[in-house]
């Protein structure tokens, strides 16, 4: 019998046979293979029709997608997306030019500046998200069930890629240069 605690046990398989494997290492190739294909989907989700059609980016569909289930300030925007709050506030920016958003002062005790979802934008984000969800439902039988047909699988994913991204914390330096 080894000294090697046994980690993981193979179904069917004796004591003497079972394989034991470190808890919780990742290879690197794997990780620039995941990345790889974030890059692919991301470049290639962003070319979609509707968000030409719309004149949208991907993180102002996401702004607007939180804003259809919230009212947040800036600051809990860039929190909740994970952006900077300049690039936030350059999305609200172009987002009210095109009235598809208003500030509004919070009912709260605070009086905090929320931001809003006009009717032009939650119908922008519909007609969005209806020419979407149309582009997946055609594409959906193509492929095997994988992630999609499986009705939780995005935000399983979604939970997954936010466990990785908490593993990445970049050192940042304050040193004056």
């Amino acid at each position: 019998m080894s000294d090697t605690p046994k980690i993981t046990e193979e179904p069917g398989l004796d004591d003497e046979a079972t394989i034991a494997r470190p808890v919780k290492q990742f290879e690197i190739v794997g990780v620039a293979a995941l990345v790889a294909e974030m890059n692919r989907f991301l470049t290639r989700f962003a070319t979609l029709p509707p968000f030409g059609d719309a004149r949208i980016g991907v993180a102002d569909w996401l702004v607007l997608i939180a804003l259809s289930q919230h009212q947040p300030t800036i600051k809990q925007l860039s929190k909740s997306l994970g952006l900077a709050r300049h690039r936030i506030q350059v999305i609200v920016d172009k987002l009210k030019a095109r009235n598809f958003i208003i500030n509004e002062s919070s009912q709260s005790a605070s009086k905090a500046e929320v931001i809003v979802l006009t009717a032009e934008g939650r119908q922008t984000l519909e007609g969005m998200n209806s020419a979407l969800q149309g582009v997946f439902d055609a594409t959906a039988d193509k492929f095997d069930s994988g992630i999609i047909g499986r009705d939780k699988s995005f935000f399983t994913v979604s939970k997954h890629l936010k466990f990785l991204s908490r593993m990445v914390i970049l050192p940042v330096s304050f040193e004056a240069k």
